[in-house]
């Protein structure tokens, strides 16, 4: 158990430690795939807990091509600064951050529905 709690590093990247939330989709998202407050409130209460590194769930690079539904999306640079903006906060508690970066293609949702 004391190794858990102890830094690692990552391809140059320090983690206070070896606690890591794992990507999941919860759904929070604003319906434009930005940051709203529901979602960074519940990633921050696990920073302020002393998560070590948080990948946060599916985050899109094409607003044509959501994931799912409230998918967040790098789509301009206003979502770009909400989303930096976040990753500030979380970083105040020396917890590290990684978007999970995906492009779904054919298993979009827009594959399906034209959405």
């Amino acid at each position: 158990m004391r190794t858990m709690f102890t830094p690692l590093k990552i391809a140059g990247m320090e983690v206070k430690n070896r606690t890591f939330m794992a990507p999941m989709s919860l759904g929070y998202e604003s319906q434009d795939g930005t940051v709203n407050e529901k979602m960074e409130a519940y990633w921050l209460r696990r920073a302020q807990g002393g998560v070590g590194c948080i990948i946060v769930d599916a985050t899109s690079v094409d607003p044509n091509v959501p994931y799912l539904g409230n998918t967040l999306c790098f789509r301009d640079e206003e979502s770009i600064k909400k989303y930096k903006s976040f990753t500030d906060k979380v970083h105040s508690y020396g917890c590290k951050i990684i978007p999970q970066i995906t492009h779904p293609g054919p298993e979009s949702i827009s594959a399906f529905f034209g959405v």
